[in-house]
């Protein structure tokens, strides 16, 4: 991912040394993880991914519901950072990796379930997009679920950024003096979203946001105002 290391490295290096708690999981992933049924029984040994695990609060909170956890994010801050919150929170994850060039370092389907939260925009390219895509796909087992939350464009990462390329979007960081900024490959059209998904071997797709919309079927008439992310869930046929 193309996410200014740098920026995220120092942001992650302070909460660690604050103990600051994750501001994760997302109140509508968690609803649609129970809408969907899909917390395991104790003993199941399902395998869970976070792909751009940050502060690890996804882990923690899918270790705690019976799940093997695993994350990756780019730098080692960040991985340092969720090993502290798993370590003080008890749940011990089964493997934390630094992710190079949307690389995972996996078997072909091992996990029941992939997670990419607030990451896959951070690619940068649509390349890299589709690459790191694929790569969630080839982990995740067939029939199983996956959910990837994209940037709506109504979020102020997009609406208070500038484009300098198609779905290119250069973002500078709030509240920084330095100038720091981090770029987002960020597709306007939910239509094309869903296409690419299927394209790609995702079927059973429906989309929620981080709002307080449930996931629904694409199409169906529910306006979705003032969001900042939308959910995407589908499973790999």
């Amino acid at each position: 991912m193309l996410k200014d290391k740098g920026v995220y490295s120092r942001v992650a290096k302070d909460l660690a040394q604050r103990g600051k708690l994750p501001i994760t999981p997302n109140s509508m992933l968690v609803r649609a993880l129970h809408h969907k049924n899909l917390v395991p029984a104790p003993d199941s040994n399902a395998k869970m991914l976070d792909v751009g695990c940050f502060d690890g609060g996804h882990m923690i909170y899918f270790g705690k519901y019976g799940y093997t956890v695993s994350g990756v994010d780019v730098d080692a801050e960040e991985i340092l950072l969720s090993e502290i919150n798993a370590k003080r929170e008890g749940v011990k994850p089964l493997w934390l990796k630094v992710m190079k060039d949307e690389i995972l370092e996996f078997n072909d389907e091992e996990f029941e379930l992939v997670l990419c939260w607030k990451s896959i925009y951070h690619t940068g390219t649509r390349e890299r997009f589709i690459k790191l895509l694929r790569e969630m796909i080839r982990v995740l087992k067939v029939g199983k679920p996956i959910f990837i939350s994209m940037l709506d464009n109504e979020s102020i990462h997009v609406r208070d950024s500038e484009k300098i390329g198609e779905n290119i979007y250069k973002h500078i960081m709030p509240r920084r003096t330095d100038g720091s900024y981090v770029i987002y490959y960020h597709i306007p059209e939910i239509s094309e979203i869903v296409n690419i998904l299927q394209n790609e071997g995702i079927g059973n797709i429906e989309i929620g946001s981080s709002s307080g919309v449930l996931l629904h079927k694409p199409g169906a008439d529910i306006t979705l105002l003032n969001r900042s992310l939308r959910i995407f869930y589908g499973e790999k046929v």
